[in-house]
């Protein structure tokens, strides 16, 4: 474990932070880390569709760490305004803030 996880924070707090395929398996084992401390509390805020194949890869990577994601808010899911950034690029996109933490059978 990092030092920077070990020292005694109740709120880890993260937002888009899946670019690539090694970043999305890195970022697992950093919330696996952090969610690891049934103390401490992880909340990752995640563009949907941004990248739609590492969406799935990185939601996938998650449970099969033992890691659930549980959203607990999600933006309207509406097509976004032109004067949203990045609406031509990315039209479909919608933000989900996720509660990550050990799944029940990882608790056991």
């Amino acid at each position: 474990t990092w030092a920077l996880l070990t020292e005694p924070y109740d709120l880890v707090i993260g937002s888009d932070l899946v670019y690539d395929h090694a970043g999305a398996a890195a970022l697992v084992r950093v919330l696996f880390g952090a969610a690891s401390t049934n103390s401490r509390r992880v909340l990752y805020a995640h563009t949907i569709n941004r990248f739609e194949d590492l969406d799935l890869e990185f939601f996938s990577a998650l449970e099969r760490s033992g890691l659930r994601a549980d959203r607990v808010w999600a933006a309207p899911d509406r097509p976004p305004t032109p004067e949203e950034p990045f609406a031509e690029l990315f039209p479909q996109q919608w933000v989900g803030i996720y509660d990550i933490g050990l799944a029940a059978d990882a608790t056991s």
